[in-house]
């Protein structure tokens, strides 16, 4: 009995080993297949434009714009209005003008925290164990009739997604993770296809879709194009730029309880010069 046991714990461990190896060979391949270690050590910055599906027959453009693992910005744009979202470091802000305000909005610290996943422009793979995470070969599955294997991720934060890879092409064609949405947790799932090569030989799909967010189309990525960072800063409000505006003068406004200030008393008018007598006529004159 106590043979057995000792056998059962040594191939456990043996397929354990295995299991990880598996894990370790099959992101190498994946990262070899969608443009190789350099390309991906190389990314410093991304641009990706394109058009997202917001309703039934209704497509609006936008664009993202990222520094890696430092700053994030997007930007959609539906009949005239542009809503922007974006994250710098551990800070974030939003212009939602659908709501009535066009102003620029801070994040809350749980919204930036939502979007942080968006920095790491290099993905779950590569480098995966200098960023603390975890990568297990779950096995083989079946997606609409494409063998797959399937990957759990689990992240230094303590997120766990799953990761679906192409058995015969090693691009990634589907991610799910659990996602709590008004209290109540459901299972997001997002799919990628159409796969090309950007301007540095990075393979990326250019089609994206999330049973959350719909279909979205790149028609364009752009790796290490010049990004300006400021346009990752918080702008101030209009009625701030004005306040602060050198050329503003400040508005005097009396407290309203305040008596109104006594007139200034009027100056006295100067009196008249009395008039000067008559002469006496010539003769009455002694």
């Amino acid at each position: 009995m106590k043979r057995i046991f000792l056998s059962l714990i040594t191939i456990f461990a043996i397929s354990t080993a295995v299991n990880a190896q598996t894990a370790e060979e099959i992101v190498a391949k994946h990262i070899e297949a969608t443009g190789g270690n350099d390309a991906y050590k190389g990314i410093k910055t991304a641009k990706m434009v394109g058009k997202t599906q917001v309703g039934p027959g209704m497509e609006a453009p936008m664009s993202i714009t990222s520094v890696n693992n430092k700053a994030f910005r997007m930007e959609l744009t539906i009949q005239g209005m542009t809503m922007i979202q974006a994250v710098n470091g551990d800070k974030g802000w939003k212009v939602v003008p659908f709501q009535g305000n066009p102003e620029p909005q801070p994040m809350t610290p749980e919204e930036v925290k939502m979007m942080a996943s968006q920095l790491d422009l290099t993905g779950d793979f590569y480098d995966y164990k200098a960023k603390g995470n975890q990568i297990e070969y779950v096995g083989t599955d079946d997606m609409e009739g494409t063998e797959v294997y399937k990957l759990k991720v689990t992240k230094k934060n303590g997120t766990v997604l799953y990761h679906y890879l192409d058995k015969s092409t090693y691009y990634d064609l589907k991610q799910t993770q659990k996602v709590t949405v008004q209290d109540k947790e459901m299972e997001s799932a997002t799919t990628y296809s159409n796969y090309k090569k950007t301007n540095i030989g990075l393979v990326m799909p250019f089609t994206m879709s999330g049973d959350m967010s719909g279909e979205m189309q790149w028609t364009s990525i752009e790796i290490n194009p010049k990004v300006e960072e400021s346009i990752f800063n918080m702008p101030g409000t209009k009625a701030a730029a004005e306040v602060l505006s050198p050329t503003a003068k400040p508005a005097v406004v009396a407290p309203v309880d305040a008596p109104a200030p006594p007139a200034a008393p009027e100056k006295p008018a100067k009196p008249a010069k009395a008039p000067k007598p008559p002469k006496a006529p010539k003769g009455a004159q002694k």
